[in-house]
């Protein structure tokens, strides 16, 4: 079986969830640490670790692209491994994401987080500041195999 990893990427933290066929099959989270060379590096070391044991078929990353930022270079990094592996992968911007999930345009993350754990109740499980970042994970998943089944994306 074949998955789609998504992760939800930010200058401290990483989200991720896998989907097969709109099912949560895995959820985690990983808080990175704030000096911007370790937090590269443990980055790529937890991705590249997630990839391995899940197999995924396609990675989607949600994650804010600001120039010199910290999280520009772990994007960079993940892009970089993902590629290496020859691995398809997208970044996806937080607006698109977000804006799939309702009929308002100005729907919120928070409300993005609420309905994906409508649909995942094992969402409501995890604790602490990780949450949110596994929650975002999944509605980009779920964003992607949509995509994918309705023929949005390109061919990688």
């Amino acid at each position: 079986m074949k998955y789609t990893l998504a992760l939800r990427v930010s200058r401290r933290a990483i989200g991720a969830a896998a989907l097969s066929d709109e099912s949560m099959v895995f959820r985690d989270g990983r808080f990175l640490r704030s000096n911007r060379e370790a937090a590269v590096k443990a980055a790529v070391r937890y991705v590249a670790k997630l990839v391995d044991l899940t197999q995924p078929k396609q990675v989607v990353i949600d994650g804010p692209t600001t120039q010199a930022s910290t999280c520009t270079q772990i994007l960079d990094a993940l892009t970089l491994m993902l590629t290496s592996r020859r691995l398809p992968s997208r970044i996806l911007n937080a607006a698109t994401v977000v804006a799939s999930y309702g009929t308002v345009a100005r729907i919120t993350r928070i409300e993005t987080r609420r309905t994906v754990e409508e649909f995942w109740p094992l969402l409501s499980e995890l604790k602490g500041q990780i949450k949110p970042y596994v929650a975002d994970a999944a509605a980009a998943a779920l964003y992607a195999e949509t995509a994918e089944a309705l023929g949005l994306f390109a061919p990688p």
